[in-house]
Formats: C-alpha cells, sequence, structure tokens
C-alpha cells in the first residue's frame, strides 16, 4: 500500500505537500522503506593542508613606518614636542614615579630624530631613538621598530635597558599640561 500523500491549497498558485503523521499505517511503512534502503559507503577523502601558520597582516594605519607628521605625533599622550631636556627633566622629577616617560623632540642630531627620557629611581635616563632604515632603534638596543608607538608598546611589556644595571619597562607616560 502506497502512501497517502494529502495536498492542501493555501493559494491558487502555490501548491503544499503534506507529509504523513507520524502516527499510523503511512508512518511505519516509509520507514520501513528507510530502513530497507541500500547503506553508502563512507568515502574516506584526504582533507585540503591546513593554512600556512604566518598570516600577513596589514601595518596599522597609525603612526606607522613613514616619518610622522609632528601633528600626529602631538596627538599621542607620550610626545611633549620640542620641550628641552631640562624641563623635561625637572616634570618628570616632579612626579617621582619609577617608569614614568616621554618622548621628545631631539634638537642636536637630525640622525636622532627623537629622545625617549624616563625617571627611574631618582635618575633620569635619556636614550636617543635613531632613524634606521624604515624605522627606529632606541637607546644600545639594535632591534628596529616600524614606528614610535611600536617601541612605547613594546617597552611597555618588555624591559628597557636604561645602563649597564638597571631595566625598567614603561610604567606611565608624563601627562601634558
Amino acid at each position: 500500500m502506497a502512501a497517502r500523500k494529502r495536498r492542501i491549497f493555501s493559494s491558487p498558485e502555490h501548491n503544499v505537500l503534506m507529509i504523513p503523521s507520524p502516527a499510523g499505517e503511512d508512518y511505519e511503512n516509509e520507514m520501513e522503506k528507510l530502513k530497507a534502503a541500500p547503506k553508502l559507503p563512507v568515502q574516506k577523502r584526504v582533507l585540503p593542508p591546513p593554512p600556512s601558520t604566518q598570516i600577513e597582516t596589514p601595518a596599522p594605519q597609525t603612526i606607522g613606518s613613514k616619518e610622522p607628521t609632528e601633528a600626529q605625533l602631538l596627538l599621542q599622550r607620550w610626545y611633549h614636542g620640542s620641550m628641552s631636556r631640562d624641563e623635561a627633566k625637572e616634570k618628570l622629577f616632579s612626579y617621582n614615579m619609577d617608569g614614568m616617560y616621554l618622548i621628545r623632540r631631539s634638537a642636536k642630531n637630525p640622525s636622532q630624530p627623537f629622545t625617549l627620557q624616563i625617571y627611574f629611581a631618582k635618575n633620569d635616563f635619556n636614550l636617543p631613538i635613531r632613524k634606521s632604515g624604515s624605522g627606529y632603534q632606541v637607546g644600545a638596543n639594535t632591534q628596529t621598530f616600524p614606528s614610535l608607538l611600536e617601541i612605547v608598546n613594546t617597552f611597555k611589556k618588555s624591559r628597557l635597558v636604561l645602563n649597564q644595571t638597571i631595566q625598567t619597562t614603561l610604567v606611565k607616560s608624563l601627562p601634558k599640561t
């Protein structure tokens, strides 16, 4: 006995096919047919190799590897423009906080356009930031950073060598007044 199917017309152009309800003989007959159907073999297929572990991401569009403008730099909390060394020292000492820092424009040497000035253990340390190819190097560090922002972000997490015996991380930028 073939399963009975009922048709319901919801509108002249739509024809909806109703499946028999689970209760009753029609349902049981359909289930028996499904059980008797031949089983299809499971195919083993080789998956493609996983993607490369190194995914290239575009460089951030903030202060990047191009020489930043003074206006771009001044938007950063840590950049204090062409503040003198003595003025920076005085302000850092007024806060008396180890790891407080600022970056200022360096007036003397064009190959060292910036200085990272840090207060630590009642001293201030002036680390020249050198231009190196398309990036910057700071202090005795030979690692090249693509931007000043990258220097700041790196040394907030990693220790920066101030001299042969002292290292610190960048804790807080000197507030602008």
